[in-house]
């Protein structure tokens, strides 16, 4: 009994109909490769599939099927192939291949119709509707069938804290020291008495995190300014935090003489700074400069002096109100105060600032891949994956992956649009961030994609074993060669500036290779930094207000907590440093250093040569300082440290690939066929060969072409190393 059935259908037909197996087919005509096709493996899709030759030649009652069919309708029609293959364990048909036949490659003779067959089903929708943009929350798939709702989440976003400034700057054009070399405070007091002023110099402001109040600039007066609020900052929003504040200025003292009163001038000059919430005043006096100078008729002169003053204070609150200002004391008339404007005349302040905690909705990655690859073929249970499987779902563990959710700027900003994933950036981020591999495996006659770590797809068990091997050619698998890299997020800054300190970012690499020119993509499309989850957070009250990170979508590391889950921060680390407040970050796991070491068995596969030589970091973006250790680590990962290859993970493969023909028999025709990754003898498993039947090679499938009317395979394997 053929292995192999063959049917066709039309609605004319109105059913499945059984036709003799197309001439020259012996069940064989088809090449097994991985998914990513030829040597290019240095992509995501690691599993092994099935390509049919395009021309089929159908004889007899396939032949007198597809000829009535065209005379009646033309190239415009719908036929469609299906062929059947025999499972051995359970002794049933499954579908191993559905095919549309394309009528404009029509061509018919006395014996026999010629036609093009093109690929559809399972495989064909999965390749075809890789990019396409899925509407998570969609309650059908793409061809209309039913689907239950999206098990969305609620996930509690903490606040990142981020390190707002506003400064004052005195240096500005207009006021160039060759135009105004001076800018004077003049107080004039015909009888002697100890007097205090409160100024505000006119300074600029260079960039302002908070919130300003001025009423006017360059100001004196008899009062403190909170009196009548003419100056003063205030956090923007429902920002809190902690406040630092840095002033550097120059200035001099000194009488003319006009002044009556020869003798002694007491000055003073003190920073003030105070915190108004309500009613309630917190301040801080700080002295710069305290002198009595001897007057000789009126004339003194304390020359320029150098102020810097660091002022670590307060706490603040939404709504409170922070004060800074000079107070001058004298008690002699006719004095001058004089701020040099050839020098740095600069207030810095600078704080931590967070703000309340806010919710958004996300999905968790699995549901997340399992709902865009039921979206795209209309079959439930077509997606398998223990790496990102987790035990509420039925799996025995949560893989090493699972604890991810996936949301997007839009909803992060409280803004109502619908989650939506292609399964190509789904695929990519994965193996960005944990150097998944991904393909197609049928279990039990069904198909399903499968996404599991690389060791899934090169198995260290034997898939079979061949003897006396001729012309066996051995090659360097160029295509599996690189001389740089680049990892990280593709996207992952907006216009912000504290976006500075991220160290989930676009980063280089550069491999100890010179011979071949070529760059390894390992960018994650989906964002992980915390700076464009908290400004998006922050953004939640401006509704209408447009950035270019709304449609990105953002991964986050969470923990269980309880039946729910949380944002992951420093919880798996004993030390964080290089990153401002680690302890409010998002996805430090998955700094672009890690990720990459995860990509370890790749990387050393056209590196094992070199491995006593380091892969340089070339460049990065953003904070390429953070240095972080694992709880599990006996060192810290420094983000922009060369690597040692040797340190990366043992090579799963080298790059070299081996070529020949082999004949085949049933059982090993069986193995080369076997999707299912639990089978004993399966297609994942290493090959064994020799020129004789000694000292045997070892490979793993790249591709194996059948050669028609024989039991015949050209294999091309590459080197496992094992």
């Amino acid at each position: 009994m053929s292995e192999y059935r063959f049917f066709l259908y039309h609605a004319d037909l109105g059913n499945w109909t059984r036709i003799p197996d197309p001439k020259g087919w012996d069940g064989l005509h088809k090449t097994r490769q991985r998914f990513g096709g030829g040597e290019n493996i240095n992509n995501p899709w690691h599993g092994l599939f099935n390509e049919y030759t395009a021309k089929v030649s159908f004889i007899k009652a396939g032949k007198n099927i597809i000829q009535s069919l065209y005379e009646r309708y033309g190239i415009e029609q719908e036929v469609i192939l299906k062929i059947e293959k025999k499972d051995t364990k359970n002794h049933r048909f499954n579908i191993d291949y559905e095919g549309r036949l394309n009528f404009t490659t029509y061509e018919v003779n006395t014996t026999e119709v010629n036609i093009n067959v093109e690929q559809i089903g399972f495989t064909e929708r999965i390749k075809n509707g890789n990019e396409i943009k899925i509407n998570i929350e969609a309650l059908a798939t793409q061809d209309g069938k039913v689907m239950d709702a999206a098990p969305m989440i609620t996930l509690p976003l903490h606040s990142k804290s981020i390190q707002k400034k506003s400064i004052f700057n005195r240096d500005v054009v207009d006021f160039t020291p060759a135009k105004y070399p001076l800018t004077t405070l003049i107080y004039n007091e015909d009888v002697p008495a100890l007097k205090s002023f409160y100024l505000m110099p006119n300074f600029i402001i260079e960039e302002n995190g908070f919130e300003d109040i001025f009423t006017y600039r360059d100001q004196y007066q008899d009062n403190p300014f909170e009196d009548d609020i003419k100056y003063g900052i205030k956090p923007k929003g429902t920002q809190s935090g902690t406040l630092a504040i840095n002033s550097t200025f120059t200035f001099k003292l000194f009488g003319d003489a006009l002044s009556p009163h020869p003798g002694t001038a007491s000055n003073t000059v003190d920073i003030i700074i105070k915190r108004q919430r309500g009613s309630d005043f917190i301040s801080e006096t700080i002295n710069v400069y305290s002198l009595t100078v001897a007057v000789s008729l009126g004339l003194y002169d304390t020359g320029f002096i150098d102020v810097n003053v660091d002022a670590s204070i307060i706490d603040f609150e939404p709504g409170d109100l922070i004060f800074y200002y000079l107070k001058y004391t004298t008690d002699f008339s006719r004095n001058f105060l004089q701020f040099d404007l050839s020098k740095t005349n600069k207030i810095t302040f600078l704080a931590n600032t967070v703000t309340p905690a806010t919710d958004c909705q996300a999905i968790m990655i699995h549901e997340a891949l399992q709902r865009t690859v039921e979206s795209l073929t209309g079959k439930q249970n077509s997606f398998y994956s223990e790496h990102f499987g987790r035990t509420d779902l039925g799996y025995a563990a949560d893989g090493e992956g699972a604890l991810r959710a996936i949301t997007s700027v839009n909803k992060i900003r409280g803004i109502d649009k619908p989650l939506q994933c292609s399964l190509d950036g789904l695929i990519q981020t994965a193996w960005a961030l944990d150097a998944i591999g991904v393909g197609i495996e049928r279990v039990n006659g069904k198909e399903r994609i499968r996404v599991e770590p690389l060791t899934h797809w090169y198995q260290t068990r034997r898939m079979m074993t061949l003897d006396f091997i001729l012309d066996i050619s051995k090659n360097v698998t160029t295509a599996l060669y690189n001389n740089q890299a680049e990892g990280g997020i593709a996207k992952w800054g907006n216009e912000q500036i504290a976006n500075l300190d991220e160290p989930n970012s676009k980063k280089e690499w550069t491999f100890p290779i010179t011979q071949i020119k070529s760059k390894l993509d390992l960018k994650s499309p989906y964002i992980t930094g915390s700076y464009t989850i908290e400004f998006a957070r922050r953004e939640r009250d401006q509704p209408t207000k447009d950035t270019r990170a709304d449609e990105e979508n953002v991964i986050i590391r969470v923990l269980r907590d309880g039946d729910n889950f949380v944002p992951e921060k420093n919880e798996a680390f004993t030390s964080v440093t290089g990153v401002i407040s680690p302890e409010t970050s998002y996805n430090l796991a998955d700094s672009p250093a890690r990720c990459f070491r995860r990509h370890g068995r790749i990387l050393r596969s056209f590196l094992e040569k070199q491995k006593t030589d380091s892969i340089k970091f070339q460049a990065g973006e953003a904070n390429n300082l953070m240095t972080s250790q694992l709880v599990t680590e006996t060192e810290p990962l420094i983000e922009n440290a060369d690597i040692l290859i040797s340190s990366l993970d043992k090579p799963l493969l080298i790059a070299e690939t081996y070529s020949f023909r082999a004949r085949l028999n049933y059982d090993q025709l069986i193995a080369l066929n076997e999707t299912d990754s639990s089978a004993d003898e399966n297609s994942l498993g290493f090959i064994e060969f020799s020129k004789t039947d000694k000292a045997h090679e070892r490979g793993y499938l790249l591709s194996a072409k059948m050669i028609a009317d024989s039991d015949e395979v050209v294999f091309k394997l590459i080197k496992a190393n094992i």
